[in-house]
Order: structure tokens, then sequence, then C-alpha cells
């Protein structure tokens, strides 16, 4: 994980999470020891198939390498940097809504115009570096 904050001037913030998390390593070779250890013995279709779709899914990850993070430069906010198309104006963002009240943790930046947008949560760091970021730029930040 990377993070890079400038204290001094609050123009630049970086934060990246890289796509190959050891824990996918882990599950590769878990998948693949349980291929190993199930190969001589006689199993229905549909247990290879969901190990094949399971071992599918995880190659499918180190491969593609999905980054996630987000970037604040001057007045713009980027979200997953490695994408096209996710390109924010600050002056545009009414507030940032985030609710942590199940397993998983909800961002949901809201406009101006009214809009909202949905951003996973890999793309933020943890709550109080988001909201400490966030809120040094005059955005409000609301917590649930």
């Amino acid at each position: 994980m990377k993070n890079r904050f400038n204290l001094g001037m609050a123009e630049d913030y970086e934060h990246q999470l890289s796509g190959r998390r050891p824990v996918m390593w882990l599950v590769l070779m878990g998948v693949l020891g349980f291929i190993g250890v199930a190969w001589g013995e006689p199993a229905p279709i549909f247990f290879w198939v969901i190990l094949a779709a399971t071992l599918g899914l995880v190659l499918w990850s180190l491969i593609a390498n999905p980054i996630s993070g987000l970037r604040i430069s001057g007045d713009r906010l980027i979200i997953a940097p490695q994408q096209q198309n996710n390109e924010i104006s600050l002056a545009n963002v009414d507030y940032l809504k985030i609710d942590n009240r199940s397993d998983s943790t909800e961002f949901v930046l809201y406009l101006k115009d009214g809009g909202g947008l949905a951003v996973h949560e890999n793309n933020f760091p943890s709550i109080k570096e988001t909201t400490r970021v966030f809120e040094e730029r005059g955005i409000k930040v609301a917590r649930l």
C-alpha cells in the first residue's frame, strides 16, 4: 500500500492498493493443493466445475492485477487512477457519506448537481484518514 500526503500544502494525496495481494497467492496455492489431493478420487462433475471456476477467478485476479485507489491533485479527484473517465472536480463534490454499519464499508460521493457516485471501498484508505483528507479540502463527511 502506498500513501503520500503533503501536510504543508493540501494539494496532492494518493492512496493505492495493489491488486496482487499476498492473500491471492495463498488462495491459489490452496486451490491447487486441493485439486492435487482430490485428483485421484472420484468426484461429481459440479465439484470440478466449482474448483475450475474458483481457479479461473483467482488467476484472473492475479493476471489482471486490478489496482485500486484514489488521487487528489489540485482541484481534481481521480478514482482508480489506472482506469479511464473517472475524474471529478472537487468543486462539484457536495459531501462524502461513509456507512460502515454492515460487514463492508459503503462510500458514496454526493455531487452538487444532486447525483451520487458509489465508490468501492478498496479505493479509499481507512475511514479516519479519508475523513481527514476530505475535510482538509473543505468537503463534508457524513459518517453513519
